[in-house]
């Protein structure tokens, strides 16, 4: 903890705390089990089965932890796993495509590192993941389509890294990119946008904080600018939204923690202003949630904050209930019932070893999933005379596992989305983004569209009762 206290012992924090918008008393945080070592500037990553993997980080005496362990969800406690070969904070934890986590690269008593390893959930241990071109920490971490892995700056033992390096994991390797980055960086973000391209953006430079932001093209391998933030910040939360642009939301200017928030569009590579946060916060954590909205939660302002607010994109940010303890350095991770875990991190004196369960009540969430009509087209022909079947896929995202989410016995869909038509539905890779996506067939006469009908409706329950509504293009054609 003496680590993460000592980063904020550089920054002057002449800020006063503003007052969040009243709130509903629907959402709230509750405790949950406790993990077992305390420990901030940890990783936290949902397994394919639902589990939550934490891994590393320190305690409050400011020692590296090689240890880990696993939050259960259908139990609300925490059991200790393999350990990592070594003590490790400031890494980066990537769920790989064959649901094994890539750790890589951290930072302990001999200094930034170079290795990597492997966890496997099967065995419940780690092996060697290979060796980085360059020992970085402070670095982010990013997967692609094709599930090889994007490590972009950090800190290095020369210094601040403009390298990036990606990690394949069908051989193991690491291998250096192209191009590098034209401002070396620590402390930034990176955001996979929908066109596979990653967006980096702020963090600390040579110098100063960075306002610079910089587009990673996995096919060129090269790093291109991507226009500017309206200010520097570092320590801040980048999440890609519903609509392809993404939340760039508070930070650090070096100085204090901001509270302004920003939206980046990659179709003009501009950032515009998305409002203020109703308390200036950095090293909180932001979190996607099924209906949309983006939680963020804790940090630092004029201290250790317990306050929670959530940005929605039509109505910007509004107050939510607060956390049970004030933290900063914590993780924040979507469990597959909609559930928000936030674990760990540094308090006003201590490492933590609480953890957190946000919930917004069932009747109240609708969730928005993305569907889409006979995949692969793009008219979307629909002959209501027919007597056969209609696919209609839906897409699992980075934060909504369609699979295991969705209750299909729950499923209607036609011309208003309450027409039982289903007949089947299977698991299949649909849109080759290397999430595995529901693809459910309706019976055609029964989904009782008209002519003139332009939309297909959806709707249908998650397994823990959450509405769930998804809309996609059609045109109905005579027999």
């Amino acid at each position: 903890m003496r680590t993460a206290m000592n980063c904020w012992g550089q920054m002057s924090v002449f800020l006063f705390l503003l007052s969040l918008p009243s709130l509903a008393p629907a959402q709230t945080f509750t405790f949950t089990g406790s993990m077992n070592e305390a420990r901030d500037s940890h990783t936290a990553t949902r397994l394919d089965d639902g589990r939550v993997l934490i891994a590393g980080g320190e305690d409050s005496s400011a020692n590296p932890l090689a240890s880990a362990e696993l939050y259960d969800p259908a139990t609300g406690t925490f059991s200790l796993t393999g350990s990592m070969s070594e003590p490790r904070l400031y890494h980066t934890a990537t769920l790989l495509m064959n649901g094994k986590v890539l750790i890589a690269g951290g930072l302990n008593s001999s200094g930034a590192l170079a290795n990597a390893e492997v966890y496997d959930p099967a065995s419940g241990t780690f092996s060697s993941g290979g060796t980085l071109m360059e020992a970085r920490e402070g670095h982010t971490a990013t997967r692609h389509q094709d599930g090889s892995v994007l490590l972009v700056g950090g800190f290095g033992f020369s210094g601040l890294l403009a390298s990036a390096e990606f990690y394949d994991s069908v051989s193991g390797t690491f291998a250096l990119t192209t191009g590098s980055l034209s401002d070396a960086r620590v402390m930034h973000t990176a955001t996979r946008l929908l066109s596979g391209d990653v967006l980096v953006a702020g963090g600390y430079g040579s110098a100063n904080p960075l306002s610079s932001a910089e587009l990673y093209d996995p096919a060129s391998g090269l790093f291109t600018a991507a226009g500017s933030l309206g200010g520097t910040r570092l320590l801040h939360t980048a999440d890609l939204l519903d609509d392809g642009t993404v939340l760039v939301a508070g930070g650090s200017d070096g100085l204090a923690s901001v509270g302004s928030a920003e939206s980046f569009d990659d179709a003009g590579n501009v950032f515009s202003p998305a409002g203020s946060l109703g308390s200036p916060r950095s090293s909180h954590t932001a979190t996607m949630l099924p209906n949309g909205d983006v939680l963020l939660a804790g940090g630092y302002g004029s201290d250790v904050l317990a306050s929670a607010e959530l940005y929605d994109e039509g109505s910007g940010f509004s107050g939510t209930a607060n956390m049970n303890e004030a933290r900063f350095l914590h993780t924040a991770t979507l469990l597959a019932n909609g559930q928000a875990l936030v674990a760990g991190g540094a308090g006003a004196s201590n490492s933590l070893s609480s953890a957190e369960l946000y919930s917004t009540p069932h009747d109240e969430m609708e969730i928005t999933v993305n569907i889409d009509i006979k995949p692969g087209g793009s008219i979307n022909p629909i002959n209501p005379k027919s007597k056969g079947t209609t696919p209609v896929a839906i897409l699992s995202s980075p934060t909504f596992d369609a699979p295991g989410s969705v209750d299909t016995s729950s499923l209607t869909f036609g011309h208003s989305g309450d027409e039982h038509s289903l007949a089947f539905c299977g698991i299949h890779n649909v849109d080759a983004d290397g999430r595995m996506d529901l693809l459910c067939h309706f019976n055609t006469p029964d989904m009782a569209f008209q002519d003139g009908d332009t939309e297909g409706v959806l709707k249908g329950k998650t397994l823990d009762g959450a509405n769930s509504h998804g809309t996609d293009s059609v045109k109905v054609v005579p027999k």
